[in-house]
Order: structure tokens, then sequence, then C-alpha cells
């Protein structure tokens, strides 16, 4: 059974699909690249939140899946691998708060996500921690070359 709020979603994403951008005024298709790029990013952390809990509770089990990321892979028909990162991510920020809640703001893509997940392990815990206000300020405000030269230094 469908959520009446997926329902809306979907009502909306059609609508959006419809507009005519050629009838938009410079500022305004600017306004909505940014505006589409904030949205799309707090959808990924929705998803990949939604799709932890799924994961956890083995709701693919029922289906004879052999994990997760494979039912999902065949039921969406996008790559295992995307499936796993996105299982992947949506586990490892509920370790990392402020990167979790620019997330969900859409403040930082699930590029930056990726990156900094891809630097925090055990050695670098507790260094991550400390310096995540800072990591997560850097994803929001430089551009992505500059964001990724903060988290190799």
């Amino acid at each position: 059974m469908r959520s009446p709020l997926v329902d809306e979603l979907e009502r909306q994403v059609k609508e959006l699909a419809a507009l005519d951008a050629h009838a938009l005024s410079d500022a305004e298709l600017r306004d909505a690249q940014i505006d589409l790029a904030r949205v799309g990013a707090a959808f990924a952390a929705a998803q990949a939140r939604i799709a932890v809990v799924w994961d956890q509770r083995r709701v693919w089990d029922a289906d004879g899946a052999k994990s997760g990321a494979a039912w999902l892979a065949r039921e969406t028909r996008e790559p295992k691998a995307v499936c796993t990162s996105r299982l992947r991510l949506g586990r490892v920020v509920r370790d990392m708060p402020l990167v979790d809640a620019a997330w969900s703001a859409g403040d930082i893509t699930i590029d930056h996500v990726r990156r900094l997940a891809g630097v925090r392990n055990r050695r670098s815990r507790a260094a991550f921690t400390r310096d995540e206000a800072m990591l997560v300020d850097a994803a929001r405000t430089l551009p992505y070359r500059e964001f990724h030269q903060v988290v190799e230094y």
C-alpha cells in the first residue's frame, strides 16, 4: 500500500516535469537549479534513511533475496553498487550527526557524504568527531574541489 505522502510527492514531481522551463526568467531558472539540487539532496537523505530501516528489518527476505542491496537492484533496476552505497551511507550517517543533519536539510550532497564517510574509520573516528562541524561547514560553503582538499588535509 502506497503512502499518501508518496502519492502527493509523485503528483508534484509530475507537475514539475510538465513545467515549461522556457517560460521561466533567467532568475527563476537560476533559483530553480539551486532549489532542485537542495531538494534532491534532502530526498536522497530521506531515501537512504528509509532504506536502512527497511534493510534492518530484512523486509527483502520475504522475497527470497540474498541481501537488501540485491533486492533493491532487482526491483529498481539500479546498479547494485548504487543500492549498496545508499544502504551504507544511511547506516554511517547515524554516527555523523552533523553530516546527517546537513544532508537531510539539502545543504550537502550525497557526494559530500560519500567523501566524509570514506575518511571516517576506526583510526580517524576521534579526529572526525572533533572536526565534523568544520568539515560540514567546508562542504556547505566551498566548491567541491576545495572541500575535497580540506578533507584530504
